[in-house]
């Protein structure tokens, strides 16, 4: 498996394991999530989920294509008021 250019740890208060893993590849960027968690309706939520270490466990991948990223640049250039206001909201 390839190695991830960037990859994130993190622990949140309620006790959730989260790790993020970002690859660039040639065709566009693909975002890879793996979550352990005690709350099982969370988990449900997330789909593609079992259980082990006595906590739920679920994964995430999303592919974002080269030409999906550039239109989605264009718009956030395109309306510099309304990405200013989303990217407020985060």
């Amino acid at each position: 498996m390839a190695k991830a250019h960037i990859q994130i740890r993190q622990q949140y208060d309620d006790g959730d394991y989260h790790e993020v893993e970002i690859f660039f590849v040639h065709g566009g960027i693909i975002i890879h999530r793996h979550i352990l968690t005690d709350n099982e309706e969370r988990a449900a939520i997330w789909k593609k989920y079992r259980k082990f270490w006595n906590k739920w466990y679920t994964m995430q991948e999303i592919v974002i294509l080269k030409k999906e990223l550039g239109a989605l640049l264009r718009g956030l250039l395109k309306h510099p008021v309304q990405t200013y206001r989303l990217i407020k909201r985060l």
